[in-house]
Order: C-alpha cells, then structure tokens, then sequence
C-alpha cells in the first residue's frame, strides 16, 4: 500500500510474515532509492554518479541474489546434518552406557561395540560434510558481500554527494500483504517471493515520481466538422496523452471527460492520471474506452 499523492524516494518493504527483500536488494537493507524525479534539481555531477550507481545495482542483482540463494541453501544442509550430527552422538552415549553395563554385568558386548563403532564413523563423515559446506557457504556469502560493499553509498558517492544527496531522500513504507512464505516452500520458492515483493516495490516507487494532476483544455467545437473527422474519431474517454513534464521525461494523462455546446460552438476537455498509476493506465485507458463504447 502506498499514497500516490506524495513523493518518496526510498521505499522500505515488506511482505506478509514481515518477507523482506534483504536476500534479493544488492545495496543490502530492506530499502530502495529512486530519485529520478529529482534529477533535474540535483548539483551538477551527482546525478550522473547515480546513474552510474543504478547501472551497477541493475547489473549485480541477479549475481546478488543467486549467491545469497546458494548461501541459504547450503545453512539448511548444514543444519539438517548437525541435526543429524546430535542425533548420532545422542546414540553414540546410549551405546556406551550399554557397554558399561554388560563389562559390570560380565556379558558380551562385541555387537554394541561394532554399532558404536559404525555410529562414529557417520559422526565424523557429518562432521567433515559439514565443514566443506561452511567453507563453501563461506565463497558465496564472500560473494555477495563484496558486491554489497561495492555497491555502498561510500564508494559511489564522494562525501560531498552524499551529503548533496540527502536532501533528496525521502522515506516511505511498501507493504504487500499478499507476498508470504509458508514452511513448505523450498529455498528457491521463498527467494521468487522475495524477488515478486522487490519488484512490486520498485514499481511502486516509480509510480510514486509520476505528475498527478489534472488539466482542461478549451478549443473550437471540431466534432461535427468534417475536416476534422479523422481527429475526432480519435477522441475517446480513456485516450492517452504525453505532456512534457522535464526536459526528456513525459507524464502520460487520460482523457476522462468532454462537453460541448452548440450555441457557443465551444470544446472542453478534461484530462488527469489522479490515483492512477503509471503500471495500471492502460487498464485504465481499455476500461474508458469499454465505457464510452456503451455509452454511444
């Protein structure tokens, strides 16, 4: 849930069960920065570095995610055999109690030796399975840490930039209920959620940096003129239109309403995107023009 009226440039998110993103957000954290809207306000220079920032987390996400994937798999093997690991030494002390008791009873204890003996053995094959998975959980956690680290706000930005910066950034909440994880997904399942709720997010914060507004615009009444019938044909409720909002960057509106007079030989137009965002226009737009096809 997000407020489309208002400006962020950094979302927190988080999914149903408190799911974050942390495995899936190569900056780390549970946060994501866009500042494009901004952009033609920033110092000279800093919004290049973003650019050149955004470029490298676009490239390390996938490589980011992958390595934190391969990490968390290899924890749950390394788990399943210490679980296994403690089972095996709780059998290991219950064999030799039982040796303890035959040797005061007198009695033969070759067969719980030999099952002691073959109990051992398993402990120290999970022992050393469990010390190669720690060393290779240890190369993928290396990886994902150093791109972590490379992708830091220290070594992209100077301390001036990061101080420029600052102004720029604000805080916002991303909440989607609908992302959850439950005990029986896999690793893997559990990460495409994580990556689902990444992405809603990143959508959801571009949606927010969308112009919301609203504009009329009066002209000549041209729908009954027959030299201006190929525009007029064109003029639906749920039309597009592009107004340049920056210099390269334009905010897309939809045409929601018209009238005319006859007398006056007056047009007006009504246009605006409120509560629409950016993702959902041309839902918007197909449900308009559904509209005024029934309605004429």
């Amino acid at each position: 849930d997000y407020n489309n009226d208002e400006i962020f440039t950094a979302l927190r998110a988080t999914g149903g069960d408190d799911i974050s993103i942390e495995s899936v957000n190569p900056i780390g954290g549970s946060i994501i920065y866009q500042f494009d809207y901004f952009q033609h306000d920033m110092p000279e220079g800093l919004w290049e570095a973003i650019s050149e920032w955004n470029q490298k987390i676009a490239e390390k996400q996938k490589p980011f995610s992958q390595a934190v994937l391969k990490a968390q798999k290899l924890n749950g093997e390394i788990l399943q055999y210490e679980q296994d690991k403690i089972a095996l030494e709780s059998q290991q002390k219950t064999y030799e109690q039982i040796i303890e008791l035959r040797k005061e009873s007198d009695l033969e204890y070759e067969d719980v030796q030999q099952s002691l003996q073959e109990t051992l053995t398993k402990i120290a094959d999970l022992a050393s399975q469990i010390q190669t998975k720690q060393q290779e959980m240890q190369v993928y956690k290396a990886q994902y840490e150093a791109i972590q680290k490379e992708l830091a706000f220290s070594n992209n930005f100077t301390a001036q930039q990061i101080k420029q910066l600052d102004p720029f950034i604000i805080y916002g909440e991303f909440r989607d209920d609908n992302t959850i994880t439950t005990s029986n997904m896999t690793y893997e399942d559990k990460q495409k959620q994580s990556q689902e709720l990444y992405d809603r997010c990143v959508q959801a914060l571009a949606d927010t940096l969308v112009n919301k507004g609203s504009f009329d615009v009066d002209s000549k009444n041209f729908l009954f003129d027959s030299k201006f019938k190929p525009y007029a044909d064109k003029l639906k409720l749920g039309a597009k239109v592009y107004i340049e909002s920056t210099v390269g960057s334009y905010t897309p509106y939809l045409l929601v309403g018209y009238k005319y007079s006859y007398g006056r030989d007056s047009l007006s137009l009504s246009f605006n995107n409120l509560g629409i965002s950016s993702s959902s226009l041309d839902t918007y737009a197909k449900l308009y023009g559904e509209l005024n096809k029934s309605s004429s």
